[in-house]
């Protein structure tokens, strides 16, 4: 055979746990090209690689039907070709290398499964669904492209849990629905990032929608038959035990929904267009196919043909696309439009605490609004709100012990409820499970999908948690440039923390310096200050110590530079992860000045002019080099014109500026080192009042 699977699901699967997995293998994808000819000397012909059949696919048809259902139906084909070779989509992957390939049916069962409250009513004590399914696998090559073999799975189960139902068998709303938090944020956000929650209500709809269902059957007495006027031809006998015709002369088979009237007519010879049939049809087997071809009733209704009737399931739901007609058709549901609770809305409330303060305050509360009309859902993100309560923390310079940054992280939690009514009342409210936010936020570029996956990427190893540090994990630094590391604590068995100095000697020798012990929460943001008071640093690595003395961080390195620099300069800023962070720049620089003032002209009594200054200001503009970076430092320089707090570190002091450089030149050394250069500004303006003659 062809074509064999490697790998097949369970017998019984929960579609949740996305685990519904088929694999298989082909053994003709290759094909082996003829030998070439040798050239008649002592060298053999080289036995050519095998390639590739012109055009292979696979070709997945997934076959499904729910328990109550007499057949199975083909949901979906899915067609795995070359264009996917080495591609790592969840929904299939072929690898070229073996002629295997994959497909995760989850997500496809999943949306099959969720449609069976729409086409069948559920019982209360029903708490979940099941179908059944199998796939069939073909593959195809050559030009043009061939089926050459196929093979189907074994049937197998799968089930999905169901929410509690809101809705009656007869369309009302039952009581016991809940509002759910169907989306919240992880339990560490950065606030400048995405904070969502999505708010979910089962009860948004006074009237729900119900789609037209109906049957057609046919009399179970239909047989040829010699009618009452004579002509023999499909027949059945009536409630007054006459035998009447199943097609009576010059009657349509008629369909009526909303304006529309579809007319099936009784011919000979049907000519597939259709609007005929054959008249001698005696069975919804010879039926189905003309019902079927009719261009309105498949663009309306989906027609499912079964033993003995025709099911109309109508695709848009609402009383227009109630069928009737004709005597075979009988209403299984009926079509309704469905209607909106009056005035309903969500009562959104965020309660907050920084890290400083005691109790929680509430900060935000609002009634929100659907997305969109009858889906009884809102989302809603707080990214924004929360971000306004928290500062940054600008820990002191000179400072040396660790400090906890209780300006810049909080705790938060949501309140929320369904409020609907005239005049409106509030429902049952629930309160989401409390968060932590701290002030940042990853750039585009950068972003991580969850926080604390970036500062803890490996859950099993402590020793790889992260500084608040973007770029290499090392860093080239000036002898007298003031250093911060910030970290957070996601580990809750770290009850304090320290800071571990292990410093390199320029002769070679070492010392290892602590800092002092800080209680460190679940969460707690600290700074931990990184002197390099000691004469003829080398290099300074880093590291943090739990209260057993274990090391629970990642190492990072400073590099020291002990050139003399006649004009350094430090400069600092808050980066996108909320932590203080310093770098030097170079050279003579370059100063100059904006000079601003208005002047006003008196008249004096004996004719003279007397001219007046005022308002005179003064703006110095400064132009400063970086030297020479690696590129590692270069990233962290693009997280410095990205920040919106910069600062030149003037005597121990933070001196806020404003970079006025619109765009910042770079030089590089074949790409390994790079230099920019730009222009800053004190972010305040000097100011005086001055008149002369």
């Amino acid at each position: 055979m062809a074509i064999r699977f490697l790998q097949e699901p369970r017998t019984v699967s929960e579609v949740e746990k996305k685990g519904v997995i088929f694999k298989w293998s082909s053994n003709v994808y290759t094909w082996q090209p003829p030998m070439p000819p040798s050239d008649g000397g002592n060298r053999l012909a080289v036995m050519p690689k095998p390639e590739i059949q012109p055009n292979f696919a696979f070709s997945v048809d997934l076959f499904f039907r729910f328990l109550n259902q007499p057949s199975f139906k083909l949901e979906a084909k899915i067609t795995i070709g070359q264009d996917k070779i080495g591609r790592t989509e969840s929904w299939g992957a072929f690898n070229n290398l073996i002629g295997e390939a994959s497909y995760n049916l989850s997500g496809t069962l999943e949306l099959l499964l969720s449609t069976y409250d729409r086409i069948n009513p559920i019982a209360q004590e029903q708490s979940q669904v099941t179908a059944e399914y199998y796939i069939e696998v073909s593959e195809s090559y050559g030009t043009p492209a061939t089926v050459r073999s196929s093979l189907r799975s074994a049937t197998r189960r799968v089930t999905l849990q169901l929410q509690p139902s809101t809705l009656s068998t007869d369309g009302t709303t039952k009581s016991g629905g809940e509002l759910v938090l169907a989306l919240q944020p992880t339990s560490l956000s950065l606030s400048q990032n995405e904070v969502s929650f999505q708010l979910r209500s089962p009860i948004f709809l006074d009237t729900p929608a119900v789609h037209y269902s109906g049957e057609f059957k046919l009399p179970a007495t239909v047989a040829m038959a010699t009618t009452i006027d004579g002509k023999r031809r499909p027949a059945y006998q009536n409630t007054s035990k006459q035998t009447v015709p199943l097609w009576p002369d010059g009657q349509p088979l008629e369909f009526k929904y909303s304006d529309q009237s579809v007319k099936l007519w009784p011919v000979a010879k049907p000519d597939g267009s259709g609007h005929q049939f054959l008249e001698d049809c005696m069975s919804i087997a010879q039926l189905a196919q003309y019902v079927q071809a009719n261009y309105l009733l498949t663009k309306h209704y989906e027609i499912e043909q079964k033993i003995d009737c025709l099911v109309f399931k109508a695709r848009q739901a609402g009383p227009a696309f109630n069928l009737s007609g004709n005597d075979f058709l009988k209403p299984l549901l009926t079509g309704v439009d469905q209607t909106d609770r009056v005035n309903f809305r969500f009562l959104f409330e965020v309660f907050f605490r920084r890290a400083d303060q005691a109790r929680f305050d509430c900060i935000f509360s609002a009634q929100i609004a659907q997305d969109a009309p009858f889906s009884g859902i809102a989302n809603m993100d707080i990214s924004g709100i929360l971000d306004a309560f928290l500062e940054d923390d600008l820990c002191d310079v000179q400072h040396p012990d660790p400090q906890l940054c209780g300006k810049s992280s909080g705790e938060f939690f949501v309140r929320c409820a369904e409020v609907y009514g005239w005049p409106a009342q509030v429902q049952k409210v629930i309160n989401s499970d409390t968060k932590t936010v701290t002030k940042g936020g990853f750039s585009t570029r950068l972003q991580a999908p969850i926080f604390t996956d970036w500062l803890a990427p490996e859950s099993s190893d402590l020793q790889k948690d992260r500084f608040l540090k973007i770029g290499q994990r090392q860093q080239n630094v000036h002898i007298d440039q003031p250093l911060k590391l910030f970290f957070i604590n996601t580990r809750p068995e770290n009850k304090a923390l320290r800071l571990k100095k292990t410093i390199e000697r320029l002769e070679g020798s070492s010392i290892i310096s602590y800092s002092g012990f800080c209680d460190s929460a679940l969460y707690a943001k600290i700074c931990f200050d990184v002197s390099l008071a000691e004469p003829h640093t080398k290099q300074v690595a880093c590291c943090l110590e739990d209260q057993d003395n274990k090391r629970v961080s990642e190492e990072f390195v400073f590099f020291v530079n002990h050139e003399y620099l006649p004009a350094c300069r430090f400069f600092a800023y808050v980066s996108s992860l909320g932590a203080l962070e310093t770098f030097s720049t170079r050279g003579e620089g370059v100063q100059y000045y904006d000079i601003l003032n208005e002047t006003s002209e008196s008249e004096r009594l004996w004719g003279a002019k007397m001219q007046t200054q005022y308002n005179n200001r003064l703006r110095r503009t400064f132009k400063v080099s970086t030297g020479l970076q690696n590129r590692g430092e270069y990233e962290r320089l693009a997280d410095f014109f990205l920040s919106d707090k910069k600062y030149v570190v003037e005597q121990g002091k933070l001196v806020p500026i404003i970079v006025s450089t619109k765009k910042a030149g770079m030089t590089s050394d074949w790409q390994r080192v790079h230099m920019t250069t730009f222009e800053f500004q004190y972010a305040t303006e000097e100011t005086k009042y001055a008149k002369y003659d």
